[in-house]
Parts: structure tokens; sequence; C-alpha cells
């Protein structure tokens, strides 16, 4: 059955008077740039669908952006990581956008069929995060919400990230995740600085 309206209202679709005040009677919530029905499920489906006005289509979300899209935080850190599959671009920044240029295969990409685009799966987000040489203090924190703080998922991702092939910031990565395992270990908070190997 096809919906009357668009799961992700923006001001295209009604005056944006109209939707802060359907926000504070508590019948919308914001996500993104836009605002959701209260009864619709936060979810992976749900941020695609409210990045797909801000992401070329057909683009694949990596990094911070895939991290947000997975629930691992609630506000989406600009500049939203793309990768455009099948298109050189170097690595650029435009409107917002971080373009990077990194080879995923189609068992490293989630797509949902509501979505115009795809995700990265939560373990090569994480892999992901790992070899990003702009690490940030955050990113750390974000590492185990992916794992949803099971210490075995990180061990599990460093296993990965040391059996791949000539990557790109890979030793830095390996030291990193395993100094995030031992803070998730230890049941410690993480440092409010970046973790670097």
């Amino acid at each position: 059955m096809r919906r009357l309206i668009p799961t992700v209202l923006r001001e295209s679709d009604l005056p944006l008077a109209l939707l802060s005040a359907a926000r504070l009677d508590g019948m919308l919530w914001s996500i993104f740039d836009g605002f959701a029905p209260v009864d619709e499920p936060d979810g992976l489906e749900l941020r695609l669908q409210a990045l797909e006005r801000s992401v070329p289509r057909g683009a694949v979300v990596v990094g911070r952006t895939a991290a947000w899209a997975h629930g691992a935080c609630t506000r989406v850190q600009a500049p939203l990581e793309v990768c455009e599959i099948g298109r050189r671009t170097g690595g650029s920044l435009r409107e917002g956008i971080r373009t990077r240029e990194i080879r995923l295969t189609s068992r490293e990409i989630v797509s949902i069929s509501t979505a115009k685009l795809g995700a990265t799966t939560r373990l090569r987000t994480i892999l992901d995060l790992a070899m990003d040489p702009t690490r940030r203090a955050g990113d750390a924190s974000l590492v185990i919400s992916l794992c949803e703080g099971d210490v075995s998922r990180i061990r599990n991702a460093r296993h990965e990230l040391a059996a791949a092939s000539q990557r790109p910031g890979k030793a830095q990565g390996v030291a990193w995740l395993c100094e995030i395992e031992g803070y998730a270990s230890d049941g410690c908070q993480m440092p409010s600085v970046p973790l670097f190997g």
C-alpha cells in the first residue's frame, strides 16, 4: 500500500511553522534536516531516508555518517561522508559532503529497498573509522556503540583489519582498535581526546 505522506517531512512538504508546532505537540520528532511521525520507528531505514535529499542518489554512506545511520550517535557529524560507487572523486569536499574513495564489496553494504542509498555494514564502518586519518575524539565511542558494548566484536574487527592485505592506515587502525578494546574490557570511560595507536 502506498504511503499518503512521506516518512520524513520537510519544508517542501509542509510549512516549517506547522512542522515545528507538530513537533512541539509531540506528533513529530526531528531527524537530520526533517521530521518524522512519533510512531515511525527510529532505525537504519528511516535514517537513510532522512539523508536521501542531501546525498547523491545511489551513494553509500560511510564513516561517521554510517555510524549515525546505524544509531551509534544521536546527531549527524558534518561533513556527511559518502562513497559514490563507480565514480572517481579523489576525496573531494563539496556542499558539506566528504566523498571518500574506498573500495567496497556488496557484502560490506546494507541496502534497503525503501531507501535510495545504502550504508556500510557495522563492521565495515568500524574498519573505516579505524583507518581514517582524520580521527576525532568521539570516534572511539562510535566504535563501542556500533559493537553494542560487545568487546568480542571489537576484537573481531581488529583481527579482520590485521588480516587484511595492504590498506592505508592499517597499522595505526589496528593499534587504535586495540586501545579501544582495552578500554571497553576494563569498563573505562573513553578519554575526551582522540586515541592514536
